[in-house]
């Protein structure tokens, strides 16, 4: 029984080199046009990393305490924090 090769179990980004099957111009371009790419050095940038993520956590942490203490003085402005006064007309 012939069983076709499967392009896609290669190693490289064009599928058609390993198997045989004429090469797609497409795929040609990809591999001449792609530059190669840049290191970027991980000392550089995980400090700087570092910091943003502490400034957005105290940034969310204040505006969080914030918002909550707004929330409390609407909810007492309108006395919804206040215990329910029972109504004299309907008790017996």
């Amino acid at each position: 029984m012939y069983q076709s090769p499967n392009p896609f179990d290669g190693q490289s980004s064009n599928p058609f080199n390993d198997s045989g099957i004429p090469t797609d111009p497409v795929f040609q371009r990809l591999d001449d046009d792609t530059p190669a790419p840049t290191t970027i050095q991980q000392s550089d940038v995980m400090p700087q990393l570092k910091k943003l993520y502490i400034a957005l956590i105290a940034g969310g942490l204040i505006i969080g305490l914030i918002i909550s203490i707004a929330v409390l003085r609407v909810i007492n402005h309108f006395g919804l924090s206040d215990a329910p006064q029972p109504n004299s007309e309907l008790v017996n």
